[in-house]
């Protein structure tokens, strides 16, 4: 039994979750929302379709986000991007066949 929120590929995090099955993606999978959340991969992984336009995790304008466990996050162009959000914990995670991780902040 799945308890909580259910988030799939296109949705916007807006609260803590810990993941429970693989993502596959056509277009950014997360988007998070809101600040002092964690992702929590439970290494599972999140798979994009290719498209360098495409974010597997996206965090903007928010702060203390915590982002890990993921074995796999692949074929985006962006696997996690960071845009003025502080205080952001990136840990325990595998990035492949992605373009660039990109953070400013």
């Amino acid at each position: 039994q799945i308890t909580g929120t259910v988030f799939v590929c296109g949705d916007a995090v807006t609260e803590s979750c810990i993941m429970n099955v693989d993502l596959d993606a056509t277009g950014t999978c997360l988007n998070v929302n809101v600040s002092d959340v964690v992702i929590d991969g439970a290494g599972f992984y999140i798979e994009g379709d290719g498209d360098t336009a495409d974010y597997g995790i996206n965090v903007t304008d928010n702060s203390n986000v915590t982002i890990k466990n993921f074995a796999n996050i692949s074929n985006f162009g962006r696997g996690i991007y960071l845009d003025n959000s502080n205080s952001t914990i990136i840990r325990n995670n595998f990035l492949n066949s992605i373009s660039r991780i990109l953070c400013d902040i």
